[in-house]
């Protein structure tokens, strides 16, 4: 069943006329219905599935100032939330996602008193006291919602590359980095990583140039965006919209080539 801009209007109307801090949020029952193999299956709730519909922020907002004002009111609330702030922010940094190359060792760093674990380089010996960070997402989004999908560095470890991803959606947008110097090298490429089937790159074996995931954008209708996966090659310093399908097919069936995964492909 498409969406209904009645059932929009109804919903609307019953939640504007709500108070925002009302002690119980009214959830609108609009009747929509399918019928399979001659039964029919009723969804009164269907209309919440569309995040983007405004009558569905309006019912969230809602819910989320109820919940709010709860919270706020009790006695506690602020010592438990001291009391569990210090508990986690007293935990060890940890190391993990260690990956050798040139002469250092690259690996994900997870530091209790920040939102987001960090890319560092380590010194051959993995000395912790070594560390030099990377990649900080925290100083890149102060609200700490960007976090690091995966990493991969190149053969030699002069270059990096990371999928970032906003807001837990897990749609990650692909970057190069400078290691030495933290600059980034060449522009974004967006829809590397996706919930449906995560993503990957593989460098070649020289440094210039890596295999790497991609999902469709505007050139597939927005629902098959997230599970049509597929691998392009990519050159250093090519505009990325140029670059060559080397696996997958723009009208076939979705691929999931989980197979392409960290480390170098040959030269060939």
């Amino acid at each position: 069943m498409s969406w209904n801009p009645r059932i929009a209007t109804v919903a609307m109307a019953t939640l504007c006329a709500m108070p925002l801090m009302a002690q119980d949020v009214r959830t609108p029952a609009v009747d929509a219905s399918d019928t399979y193999h001659g039964l029919t299956v009723h969804d009164p709730y269907r209309w919440l599935e569309d995040g983007n519909a405004l009558a569905v922020k309006a019912w969230t907002q809602a819910q989320n100032a109820r919940t709010r004002a709860h919270i706020d009111a009790v006695p506690s609330h602020e010592a438990i939330r001291a009391r569990l702030n210090a508990l986690v922010a007293r935990g060890s940094p940890s190391f993990g996602a260690f990956t050798a190359r040139g002469d250092r060792i690259f690996a994900m760093l997870n530091d209790p008193s920040k939102q987001q674990p960090m890319l560092v380089a380590l010194n051959a010996a993995a000395d912790p006291a070594s560390s030099t960070v990377l990649l900080d997402p925290n100083a890149l989004d102060t609200g700490g919602t960007t976090t690091i999908d995966w990493y991969r560095p190149s053969p030699d470890g002069k270059l990096f590359a990371v999928s970032l991803s906003q807001r837990g959606s897990e749609i990650g947008t692909l970057h190069i980095y400078d290691t030495a110097t933290g600059t980034t090298v060449g522009d974004p490429i967006p829809q590397v990583q996706a919930p449906t089937a995560g993503g990957s790159l593989a460098w070649k074996a020289d440094g210039t140039a890596f295999w790497y995931t991609r999902y469709p954008g505007e050139e597939r209708p927005e629902a098959d965006r997230q599970f049509y996966q597929q691998v392009y090659f990519h050159k250093l310093g090519a505009d990325w919209h140029d670059d060559p399908l080397v696996l997958g097919s723009k009208d076939g069936l979705p691929l999931s080539p989980r197979f392409f995964s960290a480390g170098t492909i040959g030269a060939t």
